[in-house]
């Protein structure tokens, strides 16, 4: 039987196609021989086995056997998928691995298809994670990982003696990718090292704009060089990525209102609490915005803006890339200017909230606000005493350092949060709770942790 002619089908956005009956058939018969193949007993259509002479295979282990109950009952990402090394029970029980990574699926899984080294690496960051939450499978889990690790390093360490090779997007993921890997481990010297060789590259490779149009890497770059730099309180690497930004808001039109990035113009109220530090009122202003957004959104339809993710990664990472990018040296911080910093600290602590509340039950987003609630901490000491203006702002500040401590660090910012009050008027903590309210404030997400301070804070109703 001769093969059919080909039909090309053409589509304007990923997975939508034309309502055509001839079309739609076409597609339905096409997806039904190879499962019709399958039924009757046909060999599926191998995984890709192009590998570079030399390029290390994985070797078989028993994990998939040995935890049967990691297995996700079926849900394989894709039973006809290529992919770019060799696989085996083992690697096929790693991407097989529960829903609960399906964030990682939407961006990591699709780059990682691309590229070898990138696609150990990711291998070696689900291992990771199995072992984090399967202590039967921990030292297992952990072993594979560095095998997997050490597999993508030799393959990128390969390639980089090639100058043509060396500068792939594939190549720019797997270092990313390392990065992560890093992080994870809080090994901040490699780290470093990681971040600074991925600014070579892109340097050599002619800028960052040549990864515009690979959106998801650029993203990726984007959200980890920001959950890094949260962790250490440190400026931010990389500017930015506004082009994917703004072309992923467009196609979502999810959100009813459209929320800054950057300088809109028009008059601005935060300019009356920072008139020294322009940058810093429109970072607040756009702050206050994407927070009147949540509040808005959640009263108009009750959808919790807060729990998606992607808007998170949207909106709320960027705001925070921007308050990363305007820290004050330490050295720097003086009496003109301890306002402004202590409040982009506290505007840090408000949006890591945030991005707590985003993550799902089963894989919570590690947001490490240490360094911020130290630093405050010790602003607080030197300068309460000179912060004399705007005081509902220092008792908005004073709040959130106290949210995110425990103990006797807890009970020294309740200590102020009381006193500061009491000189302002506030005659118990419900009172407390609005004056911060009319500031920036999300009560949905912050409520339940709020009362635990009510004891704390002892006040004269």
């Amino acid at each position: 039987m001769p093969n059919p002619a080909y039909l090309f089908v053409q589509v304007q956005h990923t997975g939508k196609v034309a309502p055509r009956k001839d079309v739609r058939t076409a597609i339905q018969k096409h997806v039904m021989r190879d499962i019709g193949a399958s039924r009757r007993g046909r060999p599926r259509r191998k995984a890709i086995d192009k590998q570079a002479s030399g390029q290390c295979q994985v070797p078989v282990s028993t994990g998939a056997i040995m935890a049967p109950s990691l297995v996700s009952g079926g849900t394989r990402t894709n039973p006809f998928a290529s992919y770019p090394i060799p696989m085996n029970s083992d690697t096929f029980f790693l991407i097989d691995y529960s829903p609960r990574l399906r964030p990682f699926r939407d961006t990591w899984l699709p780059l990682g298809l691309s590229d070898p080294a990138l696609f150990y690496e990711i291998l070696s960051h689900i291992s990771l994670d199995i072992a984090a939450v399967n202590p039967g499978y921990s030292d297992r889990g952990r072993s594979r990982a560095l095998e997997l690790h050490l597999l993508a390093l030799r393959d990128v360490n390969r390639r980089l003696e090639d100058p043509c090779q060396g500068l792939s997007e594939g190549v720019i993921g797997a270092v990313l990718a390392f990065a992560c890997f890093s992080h994870i481990a809080k090994d901040w010297k490699s780290y470093e090292a990681h971040m600074e060789g991925l600014r070579t590259i892109i340097r050599l490779k002619g800028g960052l704009h040549k990864l515009d149009n690979n959106r998801i890497l650029r993203l990726l770059l984007s959200g980890i060089d920001v959950s890094a730099s949260c962790f250490n309180n440190a400026p931010v690497k990389f500017p930015l990525p506004l082009r994917a930004l703004s072309q992923r808001r467009e196609e979502r039109q999810e959100v009813p209102w459209w929320l800054p990035v950057g300088d809109t113009g028009g008059d601005n109220v935060w300019e009356l609490v920072f008139p020294s530090d322009d940058t810093l009122a429109e970072i607040f202003r756009d702050v206050a915005t994407t927070i009147m957004t949540v509040k808005l959104e959640h009263s108009r339809s009750g959808r919790p803006l807060w729990q998606d993710t992607q808007f998170v990664r949207d909106y709320i990472d960027p705001l925070t890339h921007r308050l990363l990018d305007t820290s004050i040296e330490t050295d720097a911080v003086n009496r003109s200017n301890f306002v402004n910093e202590c409040s982009r600290l506290a505007a840090l602590l408000l949006l890591s909230k945030i991005r707590r509340a985003s993550s799902p039950p089963l894989s919570p987003r590690i947001v490490f606000t240490g360094i911020e609630t130290d630093r405050l901490r010790a602003l607080l000491a030197r300068y309460y005493s000179e912060w004399t203006v705007f005081k509902p702002m220092l008792l908005w500040v004073l709040v959130l350092g106290a949210l995110e401590v425990e103990g006797e660090e807890r009970a020294w910012f309740c200590a102020l949060i009381q006193r500061t009050a009491e000189e302002i008027g506030l005659r118990g903590w419900d009172e407390v709770v609005v004056s911060v309210s009319n500031l920036l404030w999300v009560g949905e997400v912050l409520h339940a942790e709020g009362e635990a301070l009510r004891g704390c804070v002892w006040m004269e109703a």
